[in-house]
């Protein structure tokens, strides 16, 4: 797993395999996936930063018991959750800001490199 700030962008790629469609259904994130349909990349567009900063906290984490990965950004608590066309989580905060995402079926939507990956980290 890598990660990517530009200035208006914060990528986690889960795989070095590009991915080839991308879905942009819900405005401020990107999931990219490759040709098996996996989910190989995750892009918040204007993310959260860290209060009175220009940084961005990324934290992911794997739930293998509830087969969930989800990606936080600075731990920042939400207000409300919708669930995506695709079938994730995406929490906001109180100004409807995309705070985190949640991906169930984590073993079907990721690669098993990847899969493997999120467990040896946990």
């Amino acid at each position: 797993m890598r990660y990517r700030f530009d200035r208006d962008k914060a990528t986690v790629y889960f795989s070095e395999t590009a991915a080839t469609q991308f879905d942009r259904s819900q405005t401020g994130l990107v999931v990219g996936l490759d040709a098996q349909s996996k989910i190989a990349s995750v892009t918040f567009v204007n993310p959260v930063k860290r209060a009175s900063t220009d940084e961005v906290d990324i934290i992911v984490r794997y739930d293998a018991d509830a087969d969930a990965l989800v990606i936080e950004l600075d731990g920042a608590a939400y207000r409300e959750s919708a669930e995506a066309p695709l079938g994730h989580v995406i929490d906001f905060n109180d100004r409807q800001e995309i705070v985190g995402v949640e991906i169930l079926h984590a073993s079907d939507r990721f690669s098993r490199d990847a899969i493997r990956q999120f467990s040896a980290a946990a």
